[in-house]
């Protein structure tokens, strides 16, 4: 299950004749009693098999069942972008394993929906320190609800919150390279960055790019007043 599935299985029958056509093909017998999506998510985490592709000397795609995920090697220490679904922590932790030695350090979340974070907690774990925009960390301390979908859950556990977090742009020199994180604002979610790896010119921008369409715009992810 890639992003593209991720919708498919969340859309809901309101967004008929709104959304691209494939968002909408998910119709089945059992529609009026629909699954346990985040179940099936999950699910699809444990039973996917990470797809590594190389994108520059010490930079690689990693393609599982949530958002496209992004690791930079070498020894000081692995930097991890985004981490899947909790299930597919095993799977991810192979993955890097293969990629070489070089321990983790650190764990970058492009925002804050569950198919970019939900393996935070397994990450933090195997020695990943997390680094989010502000929001996130703001999104995943709370209960959440992805109206679209039809989904809600509950907070996520205290080792899967960001410990360090920004809330503008952070420049971060690591492995020979600069990262350059920025906070877009309004986008897909209200906790959405990029990261650009400045020296293998590589751009990684969660979901405000979607490939060949445009992005969802998760509407009940809007500011959340903390005062």
């Amino acid at each position: 299950m890639n992003r593209r599935s991720f919708l498919q299985l969340g859309v809901s029958a309101a967004a008929t004749g709104l959304a691209p056509r494939w968002m909408t093909a998910q119709a089945s017998p059992s529609a009026s009693q629909p699954a346990d999506r985040l179940s099936q998510m999950r699910a699809a985490g444990a039973n996917t098999e990470i797809k590594t592709t190389k994108l520059y000397d010490n930079l690689y795609l990693l393609q599982g069942a949530g958002g496209n995920m992004v690791v930079q090697t070498v020894p000081d220490g692995k930097i991890l972008i985004d981490s899947s679904y909790s299930t597919a922590v095993p799977r991810l932790r192979e993955a890097l394993t293969a990629l070489g030695s070089d321990p983790p350090h650190l764990l970058i979340n492009t925002h804050w929906h569950i198919d970019h974070t939900d393996g935070n907690e397994g990450m933090h774990a195997a020695g990943f320190n997390i680094l989010a925009h502000s929001m996130t960390r703001e999104r995943l301390s709370r209960p959440w609800e992805i109206k679209l979908f039809g989904m809600s859950g509950p907070a996520a556990p205290d080792n899967a919150l960001p410990t360090m977090a920004f809330d503008h742009w952070m420049r971060l020199w690591s492995n020979g390279d600069s990262l350059h994180m920025e906070y877009f604002s309004p986008a897909h979610t209200d906790s959405d960055i990029f990261i650009h790896f400045d020296k293998a010119s590589v751009l990684h921008m969660g979901d405000t790019w979607f490939n060949g369409f445009y992005p969802f715009i998760d509407e009940s992810s809007r500011a959340i007043s903390t005062g």
